[in-house]
Order: structure tokens, then sequence, then C-alpha cells
């Protein structure tokens, strides 16, 4: 860009109406509905359009922008509705424009370099939806504090697309180890026993569990399908998600809502990955030794036809406040499982403890008077 040279706008999208002509906005298991008017319609989808996956080594040979891949630099949008240039960060994917308020999906152009996204779990849990699962959540919270159970409304909650990788894969492993198998023998020891109010040695048997070991080696496969790893900044607590709802991309999915752009890229997000797939492997290569044991000294595994895509997937993002401090929880946009921080009751604790520690001196005093008889 030159000097005096305005800033590239980005590529974006607006969702009007189709009964009034106003911004509409993605409701979950409704569709596109307009605020203004009620007007509700499908997310427009091509049927023919499938999910693709990438090849991971055509990736890492292709040319890198200035930036990088998934550079997150400021970047301009221009509003489509009232023609005005808002600067955004380079995390953000959808945003609202900053002076009339139409719901915008940033597309980035052809030069970018960046992954596009090739699939998206859409919002099946409502705003109020995952605030009643939060509530649910607390109410069954050990040792909660009532105050916390009698909370109608988080200080702030807000639904955000974030983006994750999957990875496939088709391994060959070679291994070396040890399978180990149980036998047992007999053992004599001596005891002591209590006949007619007198004491007395005597000697005993009993079977003891031993492992013979032999040397094993051989060969394993296997294809690992949809490993997910996350391409976002870190959250406090990991949640699962059913990939078999996943839909082509469609900006429409975004109107209305947050949506992160990654952070990490592929070639940050595949060893995380590959980590997952060794521990698969490992248990693959355990079962195959077999026995009742198994020592594993050295695997080696290649990897083949690395595949992978880019997917949005949907999370609540909230917090509330406590006897002045704020904790936080997410709830999983699809499924309403929740996942948080919680306070503790003090007094609910302690009188646990005093209720325990009485039950004790109780049950020490019977058993002080029953031997006195």
């Amino acid at each position: 860009m030159t000097d005096g040279e305005a800033p590239k706008a980005e590529k974006t999208h607006r969702f009007p109406c189709t009964a009034c002509g106003a911004d509409a906005e993605y409701v979950p298991r409704v569709g596109m509905k307009c605020p203004y008017c009620g007007h509700s319609s499908g997310v427009p989808q091509n049927e023919d359009q499938l999910i693709s996956e990438s090849s991971y080594e055509e990736y890492l040979r292709a040319p890198r922008g200035p930036q990088g891949y998934g550079a997150a630099g400021a970047r301009d949008i221009s509003c489509k509705d009232c023609g005005a240039s808002t600067r955004v960060s380079g995390e953000v994917a959808s945003a609202a424009c900053a002076y009339c308020g139409s719901p915008v999906v940033i597309e980035d152009g052809p030069d970018e370099g960046v992954v596009r996204p090739e699939a998206v779990l859409p919002f099946q849990v409502t705003k109020q939806l995952a605030l009643e699962s939060f509530r649910t959540w607390v109410n069954g919270l050990w040792f909660a504090p009532n105050a916390l159970k009698k909370l109608n409304e988080t200080d702030r909650i807000f639904g955000v697309y974030r983006p994750y990788w999957t990875f496939d894969t088709a391994t060959h492993s070679w291994y070396h180890g040890q399978r180990g198998e149980y036998y047992y023998v007999a053992e004599s020891y001596t005891d002591t026993e209590i006949v007619n109010g007198q004491s007395r040695t005597v000697t005993k048997t009993r079977e003891v569990r031993k492992t013979r070991w032999y040397p094993a080696s051989g060969q394993v496969a296997s294809f690992f399908d949809d490993v997910l790893v996350p391409g976002g900044r870190p959250l406090g607590w990991s949640t699962d998600y059913n990939l078999d709802m996943l839909c082509p991309y469609d900006p429409g999915f975004l109107a209305g809502w947050q949506a992160e752009r990654y952070t990490v890229p592929p070639e940050k997000a595949w060893p995380v990955a590959k980590e997952e797939v060794d521990a698969g492997v490992y248990g693959l290569v355990c079962r195959d030794i077999g026995g009742d044991e198994q020592r594993v000294d050295s695997v080696r595994t290649s990897y083949n036809a690395i595949k992978f895509k880019h997917l949005l997937l949907p999370l609540y993002i909230a917090s509330y406040f406590y006897m002045g401090k704020t904790y936080r929880f997410q709830v999983n946009g699809a499924s309403g499982a929740v996942n948080g921080e919680r306070p503790y009751s003090f007094w609910k604790i302690a009188i646990l403890v005093l209720v325990i520690l009485g039950a004790i001196g109780i049950l020490a005093l019977i058993g002080a008077l029953a031997g006195n008889k």
C-alpha cells in the first residue's frame, strides 16, 4: 500500500430480511430471523456443497504471506448498509458496524493466505437455555453457598464461534517391547492365632502373583479421524462436540454472533494432534503385545496422508460476580454442557466436619461402653 492510499477494506456480508430488508441474524434452531419484523427463514446453503479436507503436505509447501497464515493485525471492514469503515482486531471474524449496528461477517481476500473455515457447528442452544444450564449446574454443586443458587442473572454472557482444526492421518507403527504373563506360586508364612485365650504361632500358605516377561515386537496400523485441536487462545476448560452435526460453512451462521479468527496455524496445531495420535498408537501397541502387562520399549510411527480442515464451534462464555470476586464459566453452544469456577460455603464445610467428628466421637463412646461390660 503506497503512502496516502486508503486501507483496503475487507469483504463483508450482510443478510437482509426478505420481508422488510432489515438485517437478519442467525437464531439457534430457527435460522435467519429479523429482530424487527420477526420474519424467519433458513440459512441459505448449497445442498451439493460438501465438507472437504486439505492436504497438510500441500499446505506446508504453499507460499506464505508477509505476515504468515492467520496473521492477527488490525483490519478495516466496510459496511454495505451505511458505507462506514471500521477497524477491527485481526482475531475477529464477525462484528457489528460501529455506526449503524449492522451485523457483518468478515472474509479475507484471496491474497491473505488465511485458511478459511470449511465447516461450522451452528449454535443449538439459545442464550436463555445457556443460562438455564448454568443454574442447573449451580444447583447441583456440593457445598455451594445458598445465595449463589439464587442468582438469576450473570454479569455478562455472549456466544462466540471458536476456531478449531481437525486432523486425519493413517499410521503405521513398528514397536519393540515385552509381554508380561501372570503366574502364581504357593508361599508359606507364619501367623499368630488366639485359641481358648492362648496365643499360638501357626504356618499358613497363600498364593502370590508373579510375572514372567517375554520379548515382543510387531507392527500396528490404524486411521485416526477428526482429531480436534483448538485454534484460538486457550480457555479454562475443554468441552466435547458432536462433529457429526457439522454443516458446510456459510457466513449466515455467523450473522449476529461473535466469531474468533484462529491464532494457532495448522503447523502449530499438528504437533498437538500428533500427541493424541501417539497416545492412541501406544494403546494399540499394548493391545497387540497382549498378555497381562506390557512394557513398550520403542515405537516408530509413520504418519501418512495427513489431512486437515478449519471449523468453527459454538461456545457461550460468561462470568458472575459473587462476594466481591468474579467467577468464569462456559456453556457448550451445541449441547449445553457447563464447565466453570465455583465458590465454596465455609459454613457448610465446617458443619459437615463437625458432624463427622461428632459421629466418630459417638462411635468411640459406644465402643468404650461395650468394652467395659
